[in-house]
């Protein structure tokens, strides 16, 4: 082998020690992270999975918060959610029947 290739080589060394180095010095993840997936997508994929008939019906933000999961927490913030589901093109409605009692829902985008 001639010098340029022994130089090249040395220097290809040298580039993947040092890349080495950087990796481990880099912080590890942080602990306290529960989901990376984004509420809006997470929403969306749970809307998707319930039958039609379901994905009709008013929704109450307690029974969603339920079925997600936070950044930081087990379940995200109503507010996080409420902005959310108004993204989506959801109402929020009260619905003061002897059935709702006075609660709040959010209705699908395609029922007014």
């Amino acid at each position: 082998m001639g010098y340029i290739e022994n130089l090249k080589l040395a220097t290809a060394d040298a580039n993947r020690l040092r890349e080495e180095k950087a990796q481990a010095k880099s912080p590890p993840a942080d602990p306290r992270i529960v989901s990376t997936t984004p509420l809006k997508q997470q929403v969306q994929e749970y809307l998707l999975s319930q039958p039609p008939i379901m994905r009709d019906k008013p929704i109450s933000l307690m029974a969603l918060r339920a079925q997600l999961t936070g950044t930081y927490n087990a379940m995200p913030s109503a507010g996080d959610l409420g902005i959310v589901l108004t993204a989506l093109g959801f109402k929020r409605v009260r619905i003061f029947s002897n059935a709702g009692n006075g609660r709040r829902f959010w209705l699908p985008p395609s029922r007014d």
